[in-house]
């Protein structure tokens, strides 16, 4: 999937499931996408690439080169709070996982609002590592809170054994 199609996905995920008091879910979806859009022109290392071709390493260099070039966002925790960023990030990994919540599966899905999940928190010292990021519903990331991936699936199977 090539940038242009990974950005419409997330626009057309984004117009449908938006909620904003301020703007249209359409406009925020607009908003969203040229954000992203604007973003990936000032990283040629991720642009030039299909998402499928994106490894742990070309990601980390190209956030390493943006963190590095830009003055506001020095820190990893600079740019993990960027909300310019956020969109980036949940750009790639919706489109990268199908728009589909890796707990729960895929039924439904479409109605689902997603989050980026930390498959190991922040909390614990989880990184922005691609391998590390997965799309999640809401609700399932909302029960997840930061337990490591492992913690949180042994915890389900004990809720599905009761």
């Amino acid at each position: 999937m090539n940038w242009n199609e990974a950005i419409e996905l997330y626009y057309d995920y984004l117009a449908t499931h938006l909620v904003d008091t301020d703007k249209t879910a359409i406009e925020k979806a607009v908003s969203r996408k040229n954000i992203v859009a604007d973003l990936l022109s000032s990283m040629p290392s991720l642009r030039d690439k299909c998402i499928e071709d994106l490894t742990p390493e070309i990601w980390i260099e190209a956030l390493r080169s943006y963190k590095e070039s830009d003055r506001f966002h020095r820190t990893w925790a600079d740019l993990r709070n960027w909300p310019r960023y956020q969109a980036l990030r949940a750009c790639v990994i919706f489109a990268r996982d199908g728009y589909t919540c890796k707990y729960c599966g895929p039924e439904e899905s479409m109605v689902k609002i997603f989050n980026v999940d930390h498959i190991v928190p922040i909390s614990k010292q989880g990184s922005e590592e691609l391998t590390n990021l997965q799309c999640v519903c809401h609700r399932c990331n909302k029960a997840k809170f930061d337990m490591p991936e492992e913690e949180f699936l042994q915890w389900i199977r004990e809720i599905k054994s009761r």
